[in-house]
């Protein structure tokens, strides 16, 4: 009698879902693509925001009322017993979670940034937990396979462990193709001007992203407020899902009043790459920023810093400006100034032909190649 052969199962280990995450989105269509490709797939998570995809079996298990670290520690245990208990040949972890057989390297080196701390920081239960999980996940007795996001990424790792090169690749960013600005490009930048009430002489900033603090709200608004009275029309268009009320705070002192618009989280991000004129994403520090490259893809200008890992892309194609580390205020505020009165048409010529020539789009196909490469090892 002939017997079919079982479908390979792969697990995926993720702490949090929510829908507007970076990480998560990258999680999403790896996970499509494994069952497109006839995989099964199973997830293990604490908690799952917004739609759950009927393809996906999703098991939701906390962790216990603890601190986030605690929780991690816990959820990384867990992950372990889950790939024995499905079965599963091959683990994606998508945190630091030592014991997977692939990490999808989406933080930054927790190494590097706990040197900026003060000793006393360092020792807190919180700093030492998240770093002694780096360290098994990079430890040269650690069997898991590293996928960095970006070069800048890699160097920062590299510059505090060992690894072998056979243990990581990094992967090309994994840009959507709907953020092309196709056939209807005028009309979506139309749409978006006019819901929002933005003139066509007028200039539209775009902050597009969760987590306003670290992504550089405040950086924002801080330049918009030193703008000569000659460029002063302009407007930021804010895109994300956070508490926006410590920021509608300061609207007032900073004389920016009817200058900034809280969109909440949407889901029209080519429409929104269309009707802007300019991105402003002066994050803290950003392990890619995949933002960056979906303004590059659209033709959209881009501001920066040089504390995203993606920041090379827009330096590279010349999309764009990115304000040099360490951060100064006034550099970002200048080049915001130069941005709005220069002719920006350059930019976006720029950044269409490099897309066009540069691989901005292959990350999800790779993660999936590595996968197979392990399910069949």
């Amino acid at each position: 009698m002939h017997m079919t052969q079982q479908p390979f199962t792969v697990a995926f280990a993720l702490f949090r879902y929510f829908p507007y995450g970076g990480l998560q989105r990258d999680f999403l269509r790896v996970a499509e693509l494994c069952v497109q490709a006839g995989y099964l797939v199973e997830v293990l998570t604490t908690g799952w925001e917004g739609d759950r995809p009927d393809w996906l079996k999703v098991t939701i298990e906390q962790v216990g009322p603890r601190t986030n670290h605690a929780a991690m520690v816990a959820f990384g245990s867990r992950a372990l017993k889950f790939k024995q208990e499905v079965e599963a040949k091959v683990l994606v972890v998508f945190n630091r979670l030592p014991g997977g057989d692939l990490y999808f390297a989406a933080d930054d080196c927790f190494a590097m940034r706990v040197k900026e701390k003060n000793a006393f920081t360092r020792l807190l239960p919180r700093y030492r937990t998240y770093l002694n999980l780096e360290q098994q996940l990079f430890s040269p007795a650690s069997h898991t396979r590293i996928l960095f996001l970006n070069n800048s990424q890699r160097d920062d790792y590299l510059g505090e462990y060992a690894l072998d090169q056979r243990r990581y690749r990094v992967l090309p960013p994994g840009v959507r193709d709907d953020r092309r600005p196709g056939e209807n490009a005028a009309s979506l930048r139309e749409k978006v001007r006019k819901e929002f009430a933005v003139a066509d002489r007028e200039c539209l900033l775009l902050f597009l992203g969760s987590d306003f603090r670290r992504k550089g709200l405040g950086r924002v608004l801080r330049a918009m407020a030193s703008l000569p009275e000659a460029l002063r029309s302009v407007k930021l268009l804010v895109v994300g899902e956070d508490d926006s009320a410590p920021f509608l705070a300061e609207l007032d002192k900073l004389g920016l009043v009817g200058s900034v618009i809280f969109a909440g989280a949407r889901d029209d991000v080519p429409a929104l790459l269309q009707g802007a004129d300019l991105l402003i994403h002066p994050a803290f520090h950003e392990a890619a920023g995949m933002v960056l490259v979906e303004s590059l893809v659209a033709g959209l200008p881009i501001l920066t810093t040089a504390a995203c890992g993606y920041a090379s892309y827009v330096r590279e194609s010349g999309a764009g400006q990115v304000v040099a580390s360490p951060f100064a205020q006034s550099e970002l505020d200048q080049a915001l100034a130069d941005m709005l009165r220069g002719d920006r048409s350059g930019y976006r010529n720029a950044a269409l032909h490099y897309a066009d020539r540069v691989d901005l789009f292959g990350m999800h196909q790779q993660v999936l190649a590595e996968i197979e490469a392990l399910l069949n090892s």
